[in-house]
């Protein structure tokens, strides 16, 4: 869930005469874990979603000090090239003249943004059968497990792989013929891949 408040904003007028001072239309405050962001980018998008200016986020503060008539919106995201889960954007944002609007905006950690660390590329499994029932307990084994996973309730399981390697993975389930699935791990992989395993029902000899 995203956060957004506008927490002040100051107004550079006295007794009715506009200030000559500059002054920056926006300030957006980021934080993650209630600490400031200490990278980042802030992108100013207009209304037909091109970006217009592009800010780096430094201790937790990105400004956007001049952009002309209308609405906007303000991207944040981390420094890769893809879209990720913690990704949050703020919608109609408008200049005010003479009027620093600051903006607070809280990063959510995402589960899917690799193992903690980061040697490994994990991968979300779902197993189902051929008419799409989600099958549980359905055994997952291979070489590189300690001890065999089972799939939850919903036919899913999760599983890791390390990086530079390869791994071959066997699903089992009584009245099904057996699967098997290769998964591997490269430098170049990011975030929870996502994988779907179909079990078809073995023919009993009458």
């Amino acid at each position: 869930m995203l956060l957004l408040i506008v927490v002040s904003s100051s107004v550079l007028v006295v007794r009715g005469q506009p200030s000559m001072r500059d002054f920056c239309a926006v300030q957006v405050l980021v934080t993650v874990d209630n600490t400031p962001a200490r990278s980042g980018i802030a992108e100013l998008i207009d209304s037909t979603g091109r970006v217009v200016q592009t800010e780096k986020i430094a201790n937790g503060k990105a400004d956007f000090c001049d952009f002309g008539f209308g609405r906007y919106s303000i991207l944040i995201r981390d420094n890769s090239s893809t879209p990720r889960c913690g990704d949050l954007e703020i919608k109609n944002v408008r200049a005010v003249y003479g009027v620093t609007q600051e903006l607070r905006a809280v990063i959510n950690v995402c589960g899917d943004e690799g193992d903690i660390d980061g040697d490994a590329c994990p991968t979300y499994v779902r197993v189902i059968s051929a008419d799409g029932t989600r099958l549980k307990d359905v055994e997952i084994s291979s070489s590189s497990l300690v001890n065999s996973e089972h799939t939850d309730r919903y036919g899913r399981a999760g599983l890791l792989v390390h990086q530079g390697t390869h791994a071959d993975f066997t699903f089992l389930k009584q009245a099904y013929k057996v699967e098997h699935l290769r998964l591997s791990c490269s430098s170049m992989l990011e975030g929870t891949r996502e994988a779907s395993v179909v079990l078809t029902p073995e023919h009993r000899k009458k």
